[in-house]
């Protein structure tokens, strides 16, 4: 499905509505929403710094993985811009659970703890200097002032495999010793997923 708002074309890919919709209606509890609307907020704090730099997205991919924002033309940021562009949606959770972790303080709400996770993890699973995540591009904004491009790939290769290696170990680790939680495997798939395509 497609949306035009003035000059960005937003596309709203099947299987992003598919595993969304298969989401929301087999999940009970309402966590599932709540994740959904963390991940929302994630990107729209992307979309907004961008719009704060100048810069209107030419296309925006909502994607199974994530969000892919094409800009018009050759928009460039500086590195320095392109490293804050990519903490801003880390950050917009990082407020967000920050405002509820206040609001659950004073209201002793419980049901309050697990939105607060949600958008800790999100963000903190984000800064991760793996390539395809949020960390990665900082990362590689942050070398790029003082490195060659080539030089840069190598050295976020090696962070990548240092971080995931260890990663993955630890997720098989609990999935053994609980014998149920597969969370941090799954985060592993999933990045793996992502550097996959990339490629």
């Amino acid at each position: 499905m497609t949306i035009r708002y003035k000059q960005t074309r937003l596309e709203i890919s099947f299987y992003f509505a598919a595993s969304v919709t298969l989401l929301l209606l087999f999940d009970k509890s309402g966590k599932a929403a709540l994740g959904v609307a963390a991940a929302v907020i994630h990107e729209a704090g992307h979309l907004l710094c961008l719009i704060w730099w100048g810069i209107i997205p030419s296309k925006i991919s909502l994607l199974p993985f994530g969000m892919r924002i094409e800009r018009k033309g050759a928009a460039a940021l500086s590195y320095n811009r392109e490293a804050v562009t990519a903490l801003a949606g880390p950050a917009m959770n990082l407020f967000l659970a920050g405002a509820t972790a206040l609001i659950l303080n004073f209201t002793h709400n419980q049901a309050l703890l697990f939105p607060v996770a949600v958008n800790l993890g999100l963000a903190l699973l984000n800064l991760l200097p793996l390539e395809p995540l949020d960390g990665g591009r900082i990362l590689r904004a942050l070398l790029l002032k003082k490195y060659a491009e080539n030089k840069c790939d190598s050295v976020l290769k090696w962070v990548t495999a240092a971080f995931l290696l260890p990663l993955a170990s630890v997720g098989f680790y609990v999935l053994i010793k609980s014998g149920y939680n597969f969370t941090l495997l799954a985060v592993c798939i999933y990045i793996v997923v992502l550097l996959i395509l990339k490629k």
